[in-house]
This record gives C-alpha cells, structure tokens and sequence, in this order.
C-alpha cells in the first residue's frame, strides 16, 4: 500500500475577506501557501478580491449562523475573524452590537467546538480605549478600559473582544491584533480610507487630533506572523506611528496635487457639521459621515505603542510616507483610468 507522506496544507477560514483589511490577508495566506476558505454574504461586493476569488472557497452566510460556522471550520486548521459592522451612525448601534459581538461570540464558540488550532481576531486601539489620565503610549499591559464615554464602534469592539479572552479562558489559542487607522488602497468611499477621497475632493476642514496609523500590508504580515510563530493567549497592538491630523491631510493633498484642508474644526463648527448631516441624511437615506462619535474619535492625541509586534512578530513597519506615496499612487491611476 502506498502511503503519502506530503505534508497536509494548511486551511485557513477567514470571515470579513471581502473587506479592506480582510481582503489583504486573504491575499497574504494566499502568497503563503495556505488554502483559504472564506465567509461572504449572499450578494456580497466582491471588488476587493476579485483576482484571488477563483482560488478561494466560498461559503455563504454570515456570522451570526452558527450551523454554518460549524460546517464551514471542518477540516479548518486557523480562523481569521475580521468581519464587524464599522459605522459611527446611531442608528446602526443595535446591528453593530449584534454582528460584532453575538457573531464573535458565535466564532470563538465553533472554533473551540471544531478544535480549531489557532484563531486570530482582527479588533482595533478602540477596544482598548485611551483613558484620560493617560501620560504616555498605551501598550499590549493595559487592560480593557471598557471607556462607556467612547465611539458606539469601540463599545462594540470592546465587547466583542472580551469573547475572544472568555474563549481563550476556555481553552481557545487565540491571538487578538489591534490596528490603529488602517491606511492603505482600497475602495475609498468605504472604511477608514474614505479619509483620501475626502482630500480628493478638496474639502477645507481638518479635525484637532491627531492619527494613530498603519498600513493595512502590514495588518495582513502580522496576521501571517502569528500563524507562523503558533502565538496564542496574547494581544499585538499594530500601530506605526501618531501624525496630527493637519500633517496627514497635507501629505495626501501634496500627492494629490491639490490644496490642503487649512481650517480647524472648531468644537462649534463640528456642532453645525453634525446638525447639517444629520438633515442631509434624514432627505437622503444616507449614513452620516460626520457624527459626534466622528468627531470625538478625531480629536484623541493620545499615542499607542506598536513596539511588540516590532520585537516579537518580526514587523517593520511602513513609514507613513511609503504608505501615503503607494495607496496614493493608486488613487490617481484608478481616477485616470475613469477619465476624472
């Protein structure tokens, strides 16, 4: 009888791969070897991973269907949780706490019900929280700050993540990473990269704070790294560097070849911005892109240490001017492309 003795590729089931940080990790498990099932919704934009889509495994569904979850971590090895509901609009609160909490909740428990060797949840600095009396970089030591005067997006994150560390607590090898502001090329009109299509269109205001930043390849690298190295029960803050907001919009604008935001949103002019979306999405249906929760998220100058991922996952970081120069570049070779 002949036996084959060739080692069993590594499958990967990864939620949220339709994304910006999730559509780069697929790529990145991809590269390296590993087969990758993903997660996505019954007619779900796929623009993101449309040239990797042919060498995935599709299952349909979402977070929030455990029967599907169970069938879709069979034969799974790793899972890679980065789908959640990212929106600042009141109105889609309930739905936020829903998907990213119940639905991390229903992650963890079929990972530990399948036997899944290692899990990596894809949260944020915004878990985390920044206390007020904070004197200097917030590191991997501090505990969850559950900050109930923070965003509605860091309570659902703060709470979706103590599932993973009740998981761990039972027994789950997960690793959780927590990005600052993911910068990157994606679709612009979505996620945290709506911030250069707002210097596209040569709008004036730039809020008071300061910018927390990382490139989203470095997201999809550590990702890979603590897969490679088996890490398990430990967090990694990703975070490259702290920018006022005034510097970050400039450099994109200079790229652009277009005038810089020069006027700073004052707390009364942030007070009329949200009054006038708010009437402007009430006609239109639209979600709000500026809201209290916006605003309040703009104005932290509080720094995060990203210095762990450095020492132990191997990471060097993009500098912000790698990352403005390359996801800039493709912004304006997309709009050429489109003849704008």
């Amino acid at each position: 009888m002949e036996i084959n003795t060739e080692p069993q590729k590594t499958t990967a089931f990864v939620t949220g791969a339709n994304g910006f940080v999730g559509s780069f990790i697929v790529k990145e498990l991809l590269d390296k070897g590993l087969d990758v099932k993903i997660l996505l919704r019954p007619q779900a934009e796929t623009l993101l991973i449309d040239e990797v889509l042919h060498r995935l495994e599709v299952i349909e569904g979402d977070v929030l269907d455990v029967c599907v979850l169970q069938e879709a971590m069979q034969g799974v090895q790793v899972v890679v949780h980065a789908a959640a509901v990212v929106s600042m609009a009141a109105k889609r609160y309930a739905n936020m706490m829903k998907v990213n909490v119940e639905g991390t909740a229903n992650m963890v428990n079929m990972a530990l019900l399948c036997g899944v060797k290692q899990f990596v949840h894809i949260s944020s600095v915004a878990a985390i929280g920044n206390p007020s009396t904070a004197t200097q970089a917030i590191s991997e030591a501090e505990p969850l700050y559950n900050n109930v005067a923070g965003t509605m997006y860091a309570q659902s994150k703060y709470w979706s993540e103590r599932e993973v560390w009740r998981a761990i607590e039972e027994g789950l090898p997960a690793v959780i990473l927590n990005p600052a502001y993911v910068l990157g090329h994606g679709n612009w009109l979505k996620s945290s990269v709506q911030v250069f299509h707002y210097i596209w269109q040569k709008n004036s205001f730039f809020p008071p704070g300061s910018l927390n930043y990382v490139d989203v390849r470095d997201i999809a690298k550590a990702t890979w790294q603590v897969i490679r190295q088996e890490k398990k029960a430990e967090r990694f803050i990703l975070c490259a560097g702290l920018k006022p907001h005034r510097e970050v919009f400039a450099e994109i604008a200079k790229r652009f070849d277009v005038k810089p935001p020069s006027r700073r949103l004052s707390p009364i002019l942030a007070k009329i911005a949200c009054w006038f979306e708010s009437i402007k999405c009430a006609l239109t249906s639209a979600e709000p892109r500026i809201t209290k929760d916006t605003i309040a998220a703009a104005s932290n100058n509080v720094p995060y240490d990203g210095q762990k991922a450095t020492r132990v996952l191997a990471i060097e970081y993009q500098t912000l001017q790698e990352t403005l120069d390359w996801a800039c570049k493709a912004y304006k070779a997309q709009q050429e492309k489109l003849g704008v």
